[in-house]
């Protein structure tokens, strides 16, 4: 990639004195640094993101033992590739747990992953953005606590990620106690072993998973289209620029099969408008499935192929608890009459607001959507959820004003958060994120 030469002396605090390491670094030449990393990866760290490139910045200044930004930007140049990388992975590869996302994994458990295992069909997952590899082996345990591979039924989690650095501490599969503090001591005990102060993910899991170095901007998918079972994409989208966060959301969903799940980060739920995705709420999340195109649907009926064989297996070779296949998920017209009905039987719990607001808004359902958040404010006014949820009903509505002021007051209520605290399946740091770069986006 050839991004031509810069000259650090020409641009206002160029000079290794205004660059110094405890100094404030000069805003041209970390959106020097901002352009170089865009135009290698297609992610959009400026903005919303500029406080975490500036920190990501100095730690690999002094990771690298350079003088200060001008004498970084130098090693970019002529290290492009290995230290852009470097970069990536310092400021988009926060620390991450096993089975971060609970009610996510526990809708895979009880609901999603029973229905794999009634055919001997094979089963693909992919984990998109996997980072350090917590998430696809996570997945590869929730399958093989499911009994999927009973049988010989082929099963395969395919984990990608833009970083080399993340992908290669991914394959090591050793871990920190803090990184299985999720986990419950029977799964660390037959899926992990110990060595020394830290956990090796034993080869049953690993074998299950592949790793591939791909970025989402690309064309081409890393897997078939249509063969995908379950698609994990969370928190990724945040990373790049509104144009291109549709494009990518549809191509997730060409990867994925009829009926396949993709479960998006708590704070990216409206960005997957696409048509042949549908939001429905398993449990207490909320996700979307793939449904036929309208061409498909209406195409005349023909002869359909034969279907795999179903097979009755035996309760040991199902989840806990499950012994015939689950029904189908609720589509979100259930799920909408079933809050409408929680809100009804339990006026004062904001819980049930919360998902009533939710699941109106993903139904476009404004109006009804910006009462039930109103209400949520009234039973618990220091809700940073509420308001962020609020200031996009007001950006999408065209209010930008009353917008600004929503994410304003989210923005506030999250800087008071410590970055890690978690808020409905997402941390308090990556909510604060998603509201710095809508309100960068909304203008004054």
């Amino acid at each position: 990639m050839s991004t031509g030469r810069f000259t650090p002396e020409a641009l206002p605090g160029g000079s290794q004195t205004a660059a110094r390491r405890d100094g404030p670094l000069p805003r041209a030449l970390v959106a020097v640094v901002s352009n170089l990393v865009e135009q290698y990866s297609g992610l959009s760290l400026g903005g919303v993101h500029g406080r975490g490139l500036e920190q990501g910045i100095r730690r690999r200044i002094q990771a690298t033992g350079t003088a200060g930004i001008r004498e970084y930007l130098a090693l970019l140049q002529s290290h492009q590739t290995d230290e852009l990388q470097r970069l990536i992975e310092a400021v988009t590869n926060p620390e991450t747990t096993f089975f971060r996302n609970r009610a996510h994994f526990r809708s895979l458990r009880e609901v999603v992953l029973p229905s794999l295992a009634v055919t001997d069909a094979p089963v693909c997952l992919w984990s998109a953005g996997c980072s350090t590899g917590e998430e696809p082996y996570s997945l590869a345990i929730a399958c093989l606590d499911a009994g999927l591979t009973h049988g010989g039924r082929p099963v395969s989690i395919l984990a990608t990620d833009i970083s080399r650095l993340a992908l290669d501490a991914a394959r090591r599969g050793e871990y920190s106690e803090r990184r299985l503090q999720h986990l419950p001591p029977s799964l660390r005990a037959r899926y992990f072993e110990r060595r020394g102060e830290r956990w090796r993910v034993r080869d049953e899991v690993r074998a299950l998973v592949t790793f591939l170095r791909h970025n989402l901007i690309e064309p081409d998918l890393p897997a078939p289209a249509g063969t995908v079972d379950v698609l994990f994409c969370q928190n990724v989208l945040i990373y790049f620029r509104p144009e291109l966060v549709g494009r990518i959301a549809a191509r997730l969903a060409t990867a994925l099969r009829d009926g396949g799940y993709l479960y998006p980060g708590f704070s990216e739920t409206a960005w997957y408008r696409v048509p042949t995705l549908e939001s429905v709420r398993l449990g207490d999340c909320f996700l979307y499935r793939k449904v036929p195109a309208a061409a498909d649907r209406e195409a005349p009926a023909v002869e359909p192929e034969p279907r795999p064989p179903i097979r009755r297996p035996d309760s040991a070779a199902l989840p806990r608890a499950v012994t015939l296949p689950s029904p189908p998920a609720p589509r979100a017209g259930d799920a909408l009459a079933e809050a409408e009905r929680a809100v009804a039987a339990e006026p004062l719990s904001s819980e049930a607001w919360e998902r009533l607001g939710l699941l109106c808004r993903q139904a476009r359902r404004t109006g009804e959507a910006e009462s039930a958040f109103r209400r949520l404010l009234y039973l618990r006014p220091d809700s940073p959820l509420a308001h962020f949820h609020l200031g996009a009903l007001f950006r999408e509505t065209g209010r930008a004003a009353e917008a600004r002021r929503e994410y304003a007051k989210a923005e506030r209520l999250l800087r008071a958060l410590p970055p890690g605290a978690p808020l409905g399946g997402v941390t308090a740091g990556l909510l604060l994120d998603a509201c710095r770069r809508a309100l960068s986006q909304t203008g004054e």
